[in-house]
């Protein structure tokens, strides 16, 4: 039954019902079970990762595989590889970790996956691809983790702690195998098109075999991290290649005489076809030649040459923009004793295969502390004279023992607005063209996240290389971040602060109170630095350098304000919305006239000259009603106020004034039939900021014709 199941799903892939497979366990292998007919929507349930591989192979319409989060692990006995063997996705839940989806070889020796035809891996880790052939002879490694024969689209994916091992020459004079892309290879069949986005291969191993005795050569080693023997193109695009290895094979010993070791190229990435390198980072990948081998005497042989530690390419085409190569390394084999070690040439980058007919386009890109054994620690170039050569708006910094060799290239080679900080000028850069020579570009010493998909070097404030770039082709940098003309020279392009919130103020804005004003928003890079002023009346008070202010006298009648600066790469300044300081009328004397008619009072305005105090003074009752009759009054300020006089005032600052509040005839009227009337009297100003009660007082009008403050 769980055969016919298996056929049931498998018929109703290839007429194009089943589109996808869930994966329901971790267990590896499908035994006598596979997955379940396809539902009403085409989805098919798997008990296991191996069973869904199958079943999807049997389709023709690019099925998907969802797996969830955990661990999917292939163990021995259970067919080794995956084959994907038609075109299908594998989807998980992200690379790794304890929420994330991982894919893991663990047989010690396969690789985890074979890709024919075209498909997509998403949000998966691919790791433990251990490919060691067993044979005694014969036995190149190919793709310790992956595989590519078809297309292969690797997206928010992690491949890691994969290894590719030649096979060590075991009869006399036989050398040791060759051994290519440690964490992923596309062979000689791949299709043009792959692509690696926003993902990370890293602590890949490529290992050449060890010559055979009788002074075999050591077998080769290409690409670390990634291999492409194919003719088609590829492409990295915001990506991370780190912490990959090719080394070369150890040379055999000899009787008379060690073999050469086998040479190493392309620690990270070795080349074969049309690359393209955008917005990613590729740092601390080495590529190490193999021990020359053991004899009485050394002869001819030497250690391995190793050959880009970060890239080695020899293609058709490489363009190389908005990118990091960061302390990379090429190291020569070892020699053997009193003999000769292997060259290191092209820490950073071989490019150009040593003379082959390749075009290069370097541009906005930062090549730094990269290291060769022998000479040109950063960036070598070779190519013929029948090639385009570009290099612009690029640092080449910090190699050791130096940063460039170049060779070749065509007449109408494009170099401008770059920067080498060797004063020799190995790099032919040129003032004349705006090239920067014998510069510190002052960046940073390590890799750091700085927003992004990968890490990048940033100059530190007042580096040369800000603003010191040309019209840089591509509109953002390395991390997305836009570029300004002229922009910096190098893969990362400074932003200055811009205030996304601006600063605000809280606290009451009267004397004696502290106000503290809020820094706001800021975007940019940093770490930002923050320097704050207060400012009365738009002018910044002298003397004031804290987020905190104590209003004083000076600030009556004024407005205040912050202001914010933020600084790294320059400084931008934004204030805050002011607040107004009031100038409080003081009422100084409270009387009514004879006549409990008019209510006179004497107001002072305190405040700095040139300003005045505007408002109004209010009397109102409070009326208590029982039927629709007044039966009496209460002096408490509320809702059901009635007005019985008011009068406007406007008062220059250090004057005072008399006010003459003509109360309304039923005040008179009251006061003859209750003896005293309860009132208030309350003082309103008017500023910008709005209208509030500044001053209040209760009174009492007495028949007797005198008002009294209550």
């Amino acid at each position: 039954m769980a055969c016919a199941a298996l056929w049931t799903a498998a018929v109703a892939g290839a007429s194009g019902a089943a589109s996808t497979f869930t994966v329901a366990g971790f267990a590896d292998g499908i035994g006598n079970v596979g997955c379940s007919p396809p539902d009403a929507n085409g989805n098919s349930l798997c008990p296991s990762l191996r069973a869904a591989v199958v079943a999807a192979s049997k389709q023709a319409n690019s099925p998907t595989i969802y797996l969830q989060s955990g661990t999917y692990q292939l163990t021995p006995g259970n067919g080794g590889q995956l084959d994907l063997a038609s075109s299908m996705n594998i989807t998980g839940a992200g690379p790794g970790g304890a929420s994330g989806t991982t894919i893991q070889q663990t047989d010690g020796l396969n690789r985890v996956l074979e890709v024919d035809g075209v498909s997509t891996l998403s949000g998966l880790e691919i790791t433990g691809g251990h490919l060691s052939p067993p044979w005694s002879s014969g036995g190149v490694a190919h793709g310790g983790g992956i595989l590519v024969l078809g297309q292969l689209n690797l997206q928010n994916s992690l491949v890691t702690g994969n290894q590719a091992i030649g096979a060590a020459g075991a009869a006399l004079g036989e050398a040791g195998d060759a051994a290519t892309g440690g964490g992923i290879e596309y062979g000689a069949t791949a299709a043009s098109g792959s692509q690696i986005v926003d993902s990370t291969v890293s602590d890949n191993a490529a290992t050449g075999g060890r010559g055979g005795p009788g002074g075999s050569t050591g077998g080769r080693a290409r690409g670390g991290g990634i291999a492409s023997e194919s003719p088609g193109s590829f492409a990295v695009q915001s990506s991370t290649i780190s912490g990959n290895a090719a080394t070369g094979g150890a040379g055999g010993g000899g009787a008379s005489a060690g073999g050469t070791g086998g040479s190493a190229q392309g620690g990270g990435i070795f080349n074969d076809a049309d690359l393209t390198v955008t917005a990613s980072t590729i740092a601390s990948n080495l590529a190490t030649g193999g021990a020359q081998g053991a004899g009485p005497t050394p002869s001819s042989s030497t250690g391995g040459a190793a050959d880009g530690g970060g890239l080695f390419s020899s293609g058709i085409g490489d363009q190389i923009a908005n990118s990091t190569f960061f302390a990379n390394g090429a190291d020569g084999g070892a020699a053997s004793t009193g003999g000769t070690a292997g060259s290191g040439i092209g820490g950073g980058m071989d490019i150009g295969g040593q003379g082959n007919d390749i075009a290069v386009d370097i541009e906005d890109d930062t090549i730094d502390a990269n290291h060769a054994a022998s000479a040109v620690g950063n960036l070598y170039v070779n190519l013929t004279l029948l090639e385009p050569l570009t290099i612009k708006d690029t640092i080449v910094a910090a190699g050791t023992p130096n940063n460039c060799a170049r060779f070749g290239g065509a007449p109408g080679s494009s170099e401008s607005f770059n920067l080498e900080d060797d004063s020799a000028d190995t790099c032919v850069f040129s003032t004349a063209n705006h090239d920067l020579v014998g510069v510190d570009p002052a960046l940073a010493t390590a890799l750091a996240n700085s927003g992004g998909p990968t890490q990048t070097l940033a100059p530190v404030p007042g580096s040369p290389v800000l603003d010191a770039g040309g019209t840089c082709s591509v509109t953002v940098d390395q991390r997305g971040e836009p570029r300004d003309m002229p922009c910096d020279i190098g893969a990362f392009e400074s932003q200055p602060p811009v205030a996304t919130a601006l600063p605000s103020i809280t606290g009451k804005a009267t004397r004696g109170q502290t106000l503290i004003c809020n820094q706001g928003a800021w975007s940019g890079d940093g770490p930002l630095g923050y320097a704050f002023a207060w400012l009365r009346n738009g002018v910044a008070i002298p003397g004031v350098s804290t987020n905190t202010y104590v209003v004083g006298a000076p600030d009556a009648g004024q407005t205040l304000a912050c202001r914010v600066t933020a600084a790294y790469y320059g400084s931008t300044s934004a204030a805050s919305p002011f607040v107004i300081v009031p100038s409080d009328p003081v009422i100084t004397v409270l009387k009514t006239s004879a006549k409990p008619t008019l209510l006179t009072v004497s107001l002072g305005c305190r405040g700095p000259d040139g300003t005045r105090c505007k408002g109004s003074a209010v009397v109102t009752v409070v009326e208590k009603r029982r039927g629709g009759k007044v039966v009496g009054f209460s002096s408490s300020a509320a809702t059901q106020a009635v007005t019985v006089g008011k009068e406007k005032y406007s008062i220059r600052a250090r004057d005072t004034a008399t006010l003459h509040i003509q109360l309304n005839h039923e005040v008179a009227h009251w006061v003859t039939k209750f003896t005293t009337v309860p009132a208030r009297l309350a003082v309103n100003q008017t500023t910008a900021a709005g209208t509030s009660t500044v001053a209040a007082r209760r009174l009492k009008i007495r028949r007797s014709g005198t008002t009294r403050r209550g």
